[in-house]
């Protein structure tokens, strides 16, 4: 069970968390698998791995070049997208697996491994 005991502290400015009960309408789903692509991305999902020293930068930008800016990038593992102020593209390093992603309900989002 999560609890509020779990959240981190981050200097990030475009993190945030919160916890909803399960019981909660705001977020349906029909299932809880992510439903990975051929390239290693899937869509409505984030990573689950934000810990403040996986963020390796914050880009405003379109989501369709994440995997290859990623890939171009230094230590970059993992990538999320979502269209936080016009879209906004989180580059994160470290150790990952697609079973780190988490499911959301928002199909604009956009999330990948290396």
């Amino acid at each position: 069970m999560v609890t509020t005991d779990n959240a981190i502290l981050t200097s990030d400015p475009y993190c945030m968390c919160g916890i909803i009960s399960s019981s909660s309408t705001l977020f349906p789903q029909t299932n809880n698998t992510v439903n990975w692509n051929g390239n290693n991305s899937a869509i409505s999902c984030v990573s689950n791995n934000n810990g403040p020293n996986n963020q390796l930068n914050n880009v405003l930008t379109s989501g369709s070049n994440c995997r290859s800016v990623c890939a171009n990038t230094k230590g970059c593992t993992h990538f999320s997208w979502s269209s936080y102020i016009g879209g906004t593209r989180f580059m994160k390093q470290g150790s990952i697996k697609q079973s780190n992603a988490v499911l959301i309900s928002n199909p604009s989002s956009v999330c990948g491994v290396l």
